[in-house]
């Protein structure tokens, strides 16, 4: 859910000891923002670096968020949105919010629902990001010393656990090492940051691998083990950091052993100037969709200009997995393409992604040819930002005026 939590802000305050520059920042800006939001969806800001662990950390997908024990239920954003929502016939939500709702371990629209999913060719992308999982060093790092941090306030730290932890944490960075110097070739235009699928080759060419990720399991086996001869009280005040460590350990599990390239897609983002991250999401979608949405619902449908291809359905049928009691439906448009449109492709310019300066370029020598007249859609605000700021001087010498929303 991309709600905010009062009771999971206060926890992590509570939790955190000593904090940092960026800690603070966050935190104020949270406590700022929360006060005037209406709705406290967090999607209503920005993050930068360090801030994208943290948002996790206040998030109300956890089942703390729904404990009796919690005393801002009244006023927790996702329960008040889960009422309000339960008293109406029609929720529109985007699909972000959808998919998370129905991976969510408290659901806030029921499993039976009627769903009409409009621009249904983006369920692919959202659901892929949605069901990703994803770690860090600086997350990992972050984590662990916050949980010694607890565990010793509470006089409850076993012997030689943050031994462990820096053993754990050193085979992790040696395993980001390993993945920076396969992915740094790959990156041809010089990006500041890139995101690159991680292949068989990669398993082929550094079998060192295997071993690292073995001896990680024997400590993470070592860690868990010791955590879990802890009373009660004293690992409900690390929840949040177990869980983290577990997914963590998930996470490199999956990402980098040969058979589970078979279910999963293992990422791994880097930058020049922020966190690298190792990541994996789901492979068949279709089979995730079938089993966790369509059976479930009583009625969907999926609504888009672009679901065939070459006039057939055969792909997206294979990609959501839809079977025999989908109908397939085309209404044909009375938009004359022949006459009306212009498609251009330009073959030098590389990925659109990662902030290409090709593009920028391109569309500086673009809109100096055809004197302004055109529209541009970008599919981040960044990129928006940073497309304005490095054209509208040169272009407002021209008499061209450049405007941003």
């Amino acid at each position: 859910m991309n709600y905010f939590s009062f009771f999971r802000f206060f926890e992590l305050i509570d939790n955190m000891g000593t904090v940092g520059r960026e800690e603070t920042t966050f935190l104020a800006k949270m406590a700022i923002w929360s006060i005037g939001s209406d709705f406290c969806e967090t999607d209503e800001l920005g993050y930068y670096g360090k801030e994208y662990h943290l948002l996790k950390e206040v998030n109300a997908d956890h089942i703390s968020v729904f404990a009796d024990h919690n005393p801002y239920r009244n006023i927790e954003p996702l329960l008040v949105a889960r009422q309000l929502a339960g008293n109406a016939d029609i929720v529109v939500v985007n699909h972000s919010l959808l998919i998370q709702d129905r991976v969510s371990k408290a659901p806030l629209f029921p499993k039976s629902a009627h769903f009409v999913i409009d621009e249904a060719h983006n369920l692919e992308d959202t659901l892929s990001e949605a069901l990703r999982k994803r770690t860090s060093i600086e997350t990992l790092s972050e984590t662990l010393d916050r949980m010694v941090s607890q565990l010793k306030k509470q006089n409850s730290l076993p012997d030689n656990l943050d031994q462990r932890f820096e053993k754990f944490l050193s085979g992790v960075s040696l395993i980001f090492d390993v993945l920076t110097s396969y992915t740094l070739p790959k990156n041809s235009w010089d990006n500041d940051s890139i995101e690159i699928l991680i292949k068989e080759d990669f398993l082929i060419e550094n079998p060192e691998i295997k071993k690292i990720i073995q001896d990680l399991q024997i400590i993470s086996t070592e860690i868990f083990n010791a955590l879990t001869l802890l009373d009660d009280k004293v690992t409900s005040k690390i929840k949040t950091e177990i869980s983290i460590l577990e997914e963590a350990s998930e996470i490199l599990s999956l990402s980098l052993q040969e058979k589970a390239l078979e279910k999963y897609i293992p990422i791994f983002s880097y930058s020049k100037t922020g966190e690298n991250y190792l990541s994996y999401t789901l492979l068949n979608l279709g089979d995730f969709l079938k089993h966790t949405f369509w059976k479930e619902a009583s009625s969907v449908i999926l609504t888009s200009a672009t679901l065939q291809i070459n006039n057939r359905f055969d792909f997206v049928i294979n990609l959501y997995g839809l079977d025999e009691e989908f109908e397939l439906t085309k209404l044909e448009s009375d938009f004359d393409y022949s006459k009306q449109a212009l498609l251009f492709l330009p073959q030098d310019l590389g990925s659109v992604k990662y902030n290409n300066p090709k593009i920028t370029q391109f569309l500086d020598d673009f809109f100096s040819i055809v004197k302004g007249n055109s529209l541009a859609l970008f599919t981040s605000f960044r990129a928006i930002k940073d497309t304005y700021l490095a054209l509208n001087i040169t272009l407002k010498k021209e008499k061209i005026t450049l405007l941003a929303q």
